[in-house]
This record gives structure tokens, C-alpha cells and sequence, in this order.
């Protein structure tokens, strides 16, 4: 996973944020307006959980290795 989390997570992730974006107004019968909107609202949700999910594991990594530091010490 690494410290920067798992990048191909949140690449799929983004892609398909882009993916609701672009293929929502082709893919519904509703208001092509409406459809837009809503896959611009979808977009922005996508994509701030894919940046998020992002940040979470690099948080959790850091708490991981503090918590490694406080339970064993920092000078063994």
C-alpha cells in the first residue's frame, strides 16, 4: 500500500467520477439538463471520496508509525 495509499484505488475511483460525468446525460431518458447537473453533483462527490480515501491512508500510516514509536520507544 505504501505511504501515499493504494494509487490504482484511487485512480478507478476518479475514473469513474469522469465515467458519471460524461455518460450520465447519454444513459437516461430524464432532462438532459437535469441529467448533467446530476452528474456533475456525482462527479464532485466521486472525487472528493477518491481524494479523501487518499488522504485517510496516508493519516492512517502516519498513526500507524507513531503508534510504533510510542508502544516500543523512540530510543530501544
Amino acid at each position: 500500500m505504501g505511504i501515499f495509499g493504494n494509487l490504482s484505488d484511487t485512480l478507478q475511483n476518479i475514473t469513474t467520477a469522469f465515467k458519471s460525468l460524461i455518460y450520465r446525460p447519454f444513459d437516461t431518458d430524464e432532462n438532459k439538463i437535469k441529467a448533467v447537473v446530476v452528474g456533475s453533483l456525482v462527479f464532485m462527490k466521486d472525487s472528493v471520496s477518491a481524494l479523501s480515501g487518499s488522504v485517510v491512508s496516508v493519516l492512517d500510516t502516519l498513526k500507524q508509525g507513531l503508534t510504533f514509536l510510542v508502544q516500543y520507544g523512540f530510543a530501544s
